[in-house]
């Protein structure tokens, strides 16, 4: 089986939403806004195509934040109202509307 490279992936989770990310962003939107705007274009197609990897992976929803938390170093936690899988689903799509931005100003 092919290893997983989700470096992109886990420089964001593990540096952007660290244990006092909320010191430095208010939403973990802002966080990944800052971490795009800090990132070169053809990095952010592949941060959305390693999340999709991710997501694509045969994985409980336990098994996931086992993978998130314990292996990419994500310290946000989405609560209650929202699983892992949907937080990361909605992550995807913001970084897909950046990537089609990036795109249209080539």
């Amino acid at each position: 089986m092919k290893k997983l490279n989700l470096d992109i992936l886990k420089h964001l989770l593990s540096g952007y939403l660290h244990q006092d990310w909320n010191c430095d962003y208010q939403t973990w939107k802002e966080a990944v806004e800052t971490f795009l705007r800090a990132c070169p274009s053809e990095e952010i197609g592949q941060l959305g195509d390693q999340l999709r990897q991710l997501l694509d992976m045969p994985l409980s929803e336990a098994a996931l934040e086992e993978m998130v938390y314990g292996q990419l170093g994500c310290e946000y936690e989405p609560g209650p109202e929202q699983s892992v899988r949907e937080w990361l689903t909605e992550m995807e799509t913001q970084i897909r509307k950046q990537s089609d931005k990036g795109a249209d100003v080539m």
